[in-house]
């Protein structure tokens, strides 16, 4: 077995945590900037598209990561990745709750979660599962009676 500090996954583990924390931040800077008065919606569908990519890719890597300390290394396969969570944050965010007991510092509280916080990760699941190709949808085959920047 090669040490993962030498290991090429290593290294693509790197690079996705990197493209992760900069597709967040990209996102929240959009959405700074984003003003529903000044025409300016392109800017709200630009942050939730980067917020939601961001929130789906940390979560896959700490579901990832874990799998791969728990079986000596080994990942799971794109096709495991792809039916047990595809681009559900919902189930990401869930399986990544399981985790915290395991890799959290005794001496960290969990913070609570408030219904707001659980609104959040309803509506980027909505957004990444439904919404992400809402405008290329309805150019389409319109379906929707409203945009996802309604919510």
């Amino acid at each position: 077995m090669n040490q993962i500090g030498f290991d090429k996954k290593f290294s693509l583990l790197a690079q996705e945590a990197h493209l992760a924390k900069n597709t967040l931040l990209s996102g929240f800077d959009l959405l700074i900037k984003a003003n529903f008065f000044q025409d300016k919606d392109g800017y709200f569908y630009s942050a939730f598209f980067h917020i939601s990519i961001g929130m789906e890719r940390i979560l896959k890597l700490a579901v990832v990561t874990h799998y791969m300390l728990s079986n000596n290394y080994l990942t799971p396969t794109v096709k495991q990745l792809k039916s047990q969570f595809g681009h559900d944050i919902r189930t990401l965010y869930s399986e990544s709750l399981k985790l915290m007991p395991i890799y959290r510092h005794p001496n960290v509280d969990t913070a609570t979660r408030t219904d707001n916080d659980e609104a959040l990760i309803d509506f980027f699941t909505e957004y990444g599962v439904g919404s992400r190709y809402f405008n290329l949808n309805e150019v389409c085959e319109a379906k929707m009676d409203r945009s996802p920047l309604d919510k």
